[in-house]
């Protein structure tokens, strides 16, 4: 079942109900981002499902330093970097983005946040 476009006053919810996001949940999200390289995409998964830590633009990203993003980013990644802004916005948890902390809290501590989450 693809995966609807929540706004942000639902999404607490939503993640809360879905669980972990699956493989399938990112493919079927992507016709959402169209200018998100998949990669970017797969990689930020990765880092929600289970902790692994991105590369430099997407680690950039997720901490919310769009100057370093900037400055990391190939051709692709620049042209979808407002998609890739809005996925990890509307797609996954807030406590695991939007700083270096939340970041660096993330990769340590993201499976005890899945245990809690059916």
């Amino acid at each position: 079942m693809p995966l609807q476009r929540v706004t942000p006053d639902g999404f607490e919810s939503r993640v809360a109900l879905r669980g972990r996001p699956s493989t399938e949940d990112v493919m079927d999200l992507c016709h959402l981002y169209p200018k998100a390289p998949l990669p970017v995409l797969a990689a930020i998964h990765r880092y929600v499902d289970k902790g692994y830590r991105p590369g430099g633009f997407t680690t950039a990203v997720l901490e919310n330093n769009l100057v370093n993003a900037m400055a990391l980013a190939d051709k692709d990644s620049k042209a979808g970097l407002e998609d890739i802004i809005s996925f990890c916005k509307y797609e996954i948890p807030s406590r695991c983005w939007g700083s270096e902390k939340r970041v660096e809290f993330w990769v340590d501590h993201c499976d005890s946040w899945h245990k809690e989450r059916p």
